[in-house]
């Protein structure tokens, strides 16, 4: 799963191994030629599923990740890549593991207090962060 931020000077991708990195782009010209060199650190291991979505709010400052396994996470990221992660996962844990359906997709809504997940019973759940 991958996703840009606001600006699309970012990236946060989520990986089949449960992995999230934060990609740069640098863009410059080297002997007339457009280049661009790629840097990404990794933000997190939390996730123990493939990543399905990822979803973010602004220019990366709030990034949201939702595994097969349904767990749904949300981190908070500074660009002087302080990370916390995992706000819902402890909350919300046993709610979303009792139905046992993959997640699918995530995404923030309007309202900056809430996330939105989609599993694959073709249930959505929104949930206040």
């Amino acid at each position: 799963a991958i996703t840009a931020s606001s600006n699309n000077k970012e990236l946060i991708v989520g990986t089949g191994a449960g992995k999230i990195y934060r990609v740069l782009a640098t863009y410059f010209l080297l002997n007339k030629l457009n280049s661009a060199t790629l840097e990404n650190m990794l933000l997190s291991e939390s996730h123990t599923a493939e990543i399905k979505d990822v979803a973010v709010r602004g220019q990366i400052d709030i990034f949201a990740t939702i595994d097969e396994d349904s767990y749904l996470n949300v981190g908070v990221t500074s660009h002087a890549d302080h990370i916390e992660i995992g706000a819902l996962r402890t909350e919300l844990e046993n709610e979303v593991r009792l139905d046992n359906h993959r997640g699918v997709c995530c995404c923030f809504s309007d309202d900056p207090n809430e996330i939105v997940g989609g599993y694959s019973d073709g249930s959505i759940r929104c949930f206040d962060i």
